[in-house]
Parts: structure tokens; sequence; C-alpha cells
């Protein structure tokens, strides 16, 4: 995550909804950021939205810090609901263990 998204919830005083979409049946092509998930054809595509997060204005650098880890948690449960609902472990989680080794 970075820093911008906290920085602009803070100026502008709205939340940052943190969403997740999955697709188990699908063609995933690796980028150099984010990774693009194309369904096949007949795919069930799971949506989840989490609580809004309210970001208090001007913050330091030190709490935006926080603010991102705090957004960051959310997206991550959101991230195990999926996993559940899939039926099956994270696959990203997989693909971070095999880089680390």
């Amino acid at each position: 995550m970075k820093p911008g998204i906290i920085f602009l919830a803070s100026q502008t005083g709205r939340p940052i909804v943190p969403m997740l979409f999955a697709c188990p049946r699908a063609w995933r092509i690796r980028g150099n950021w984010t990774d693009l998930v194309i369904p096949k054809p007949f795919s069930t595509i799971i949506g989840l939205s989490g609580e809004p997060v309210f970001v208090p204005p001007n913050l330091s650098r030190e709490e935006i810090q926080r603010q991102m880890d705090r957004v960051q948690r959310e997206m991550d449960q959101l991230a195990d609901r999926v996993a559940r609902l899939e039926g099956r472990p994270d696959p990203w989680e997989a693909d971070t263990i095999r880089r680390a080794a």
C-alpha cells in the first residue's frame, strides 16, 4: 500500500472503503505493479467490501504509516474471507512464500 490514498482521505475527509474481488477460474497475467485477472467464461466472481475507514486530518508521517497499517489489516481480512469463500488457501500466500525461498 502506498501513502497517497491515506493522504487523499486525510485531506478530503472521505473514507477509504476496502474492496477485494476474486475469481477462482481465471487467467492470471503477472505484472510489475499489479496482476491482471481475466475471468474464464461462466466463472463465479466474488466481491467483498469492508467497513469504511475514516482517516483523521493533518497527519504526521508516523500517523500516515499507522493508518496505512490499519487499512492493510482490513484488506488482509477481506483476503482471508475470500479464501474461505473459495474453499482454498489464499493463492497469493503461496506465491509470496515461493519468492521468499
